[in-house]
């Protein structure tokens, strides 16, 4: 490794932020991350934990040991604690918030970092998406599929672009230097604590024309396999651009990160999950210590039938959507 390639590593992270809840999918994120690296040095993972046990501990220990990575645990009590007391979580733990806090806990000689959410799981060389260019801007990730009026809540147009926050790539020096945790606050404080799509619409509220964004299929979520028309992918959210449609298609046939987002697929942990690459989790998850864990919950059955049907009848959705 060369003396420049060396010091990149020691100021680059790779972050996840989660508690008990969700520790099992950190580690089959963290298997496909080690398995797509096994030629190449990556800088060390910053696991966040909101009180993550001893015993989810040492299972994620295990897992970086297998492999001979390096990963370090941070603390974000102190950091939560400036959030207000009655913000809203939804139907998620505080922990979703961490991210916003990232330039207080991670530590002050790493310049950049990826974030990625619990529930990822990594099919590329990830050095190609640690190294994307920020051209100036403070973060880069992909756009979302988000509908206009979610926008507008937030302050938004509705022409304007919308980030997924489930994979960023953070300038995080320049997080630092404009003091972007102030203005989080400030964002979700001019809401009274309920910022609709919580910390993902502070971070679009405050970085509105700040963003840098990348190629698709670094965040290629449930949508884009779950709706096969590109046509009919824009008219569900109500949108009049996107991605170009040769883009979408590329990532859905060959994703570099897939994001197993709740949408009209289950999730691979959900009994009755008919995500088309949901086989991939199966067997990250057969190499970690949860192995005998592999389903959180059964899907109901009317959502499965729902599943069912926008999979295989998905024509007729869209005819009756429109009556």
């Amino acid at each position: 490794m060369t003396e420049n390639n060396n010091k990149i590593l020691n100021q680059t992270g790779i972050v996840y932020a989660t508690d008990d809840n969700y520790v099992k999918h950190v580690a089959v994120s963290l298997v496909s991350l080690y398995e797509n690296a096994k030629s190449y040095e990556l800088p060390v993972v910053y696991i966040i934990g909101n009180h993550l046990s001893k015993t989810n501990i040492n299972k994620l220990d295990n897992v970086a040991n297998k492999y001979g990575g390096r990963v370090e645990y941070l603390k974000a009590d102190e950091a939560i604690e400036k959030l207000p007391k009655d913000v809203n979580t939804a139907n998620l733990t505080v922990s979703t918030y961490i991210r916003l806090f990232l330039a207080e806990i991670i530590p002050n000689n790493i310049k950049k970092i990826l974030y990625l959410d619990c529930d990822t799981y990594i099919c590329c060389n990830i050095l190609d998406l640690l190294n994307v260019d920020f051209d100036g801007k403070i973060i880069a990730g992909i756009e979302d599929t988000m509908y206009p009026h979610m926008k507008t809540k937030i302050g938004l147009h509705e022409s304007d672009r919308y980030i997924n926050a489930g994979i960023l790539l953070i300038n995080l020096e320049e997080w630092r230097r404009q003091n972007v945790t102030k203005e989080f606050i400030k964002f979700i404080f001019k809401f009274n604590g309920s910022v609709p799509h919580l910390d993902q619409g502070v971070i679009n509220g405050v970085f509105r024309g700040q963003i840098k964004y990348i190629p698709l299929r670094y965040n290629v979520q449930s949508p884009i396999f779950a709706i096969h028309s590109y046509k009919r992918l824009l008219s569900f959210h109500g949108m009049t651009s996107y991605y170009p449609e040769e883009d979408v298609k590329l990532a859905r046939k060959n994703p570099a990160i897939i994001h197993f987002t709740s949408f009209f697929t289950g999730r691979p942990w959900e009994k009755g999950c008919l995500h088309p690459l949901r086989k991939l989790y199966y067997d990250a998850i057969s190499k970690t210590d949860y192995a005998d864990t592999s389903y959180d919950r059964v899907l109901p059955p009317s959502r499965r039938i729902r599943i069912f049907c926008f999979k295989y009848f998905q024509p007729v959705y869209f005819i009756l959507k429109r009556i």
